[in-house]
């Protein structure tokens, strides 16, 4: 079995916790932008979910090992739109948007809807890049089930 699903929009990394105080106790509390971008993908995951399983909640979730594999794919700046030759695709290596934490964002979106816990993610393959001059940012993942049982062969050679 396998899903899939495509936020449109910026990707959005998942931000370092805050701490705020409830009373006289330190709480951790998740970046409002976070909360929200997850907010976001999960309703584009459920819709998945549910067109491929016909329900959502822990109990439709997949269990056992999964892969993984997600392109987040950032705007093209408007300072580098071309009227004649439009620019391609290009990867995304600037100050925004570190890979691993888009990764955490789309699997803390993932849990609770895809899988009951990110621990289940066996394989992992991740893509940052920024769109061609018209192509929309997103996020787009897959996810399948990996066979139970021993491994014979790693993926890709290594």
């Amino acid at each position: 079995m396998s899903l899939r699903a495509v936020i449109p929009g910026p990707p959005q990394p998942q931000q370092r916790a805050r701490i705020v105080r409830r009373g006289s106790h330190p709480a951790m509390i998740d970046p409002p932008a976070s909360k929200l971008w997850k907010a976001h993908a999960e309703g584009y995951m459920i819709e998945a979910m549910r067109a491929r399983a016909g329900s959502v909640g822990p109990r439709a979730c997949l269990q056992g090992p999964v892969a993984v594999e997600i392109l987040a794919v950032f705007p093209l700046p408007k300072s580098l739109h071309r009227k004649t030759a439009q620019r391609g695709r290009a990867w995304h290596t600037t100050n925004r948007g570190d890979l691993d934490n888009i990764v955490k964002a789309v699997l803390d979106a993932m849990t609770r809807v895809w899988i009951l816990d990110d621990r289940q993610v066996a394989q992992l393959f991740a893509t940052k890049l920024v769109g061609a001059q018209e192509e929309a940012p997103r996020v787009e993942v897959v996810m399948r089930r990996l066979p139970p049982g021993r491994i014979v062969e790693t993926p890709r050679g290594m």
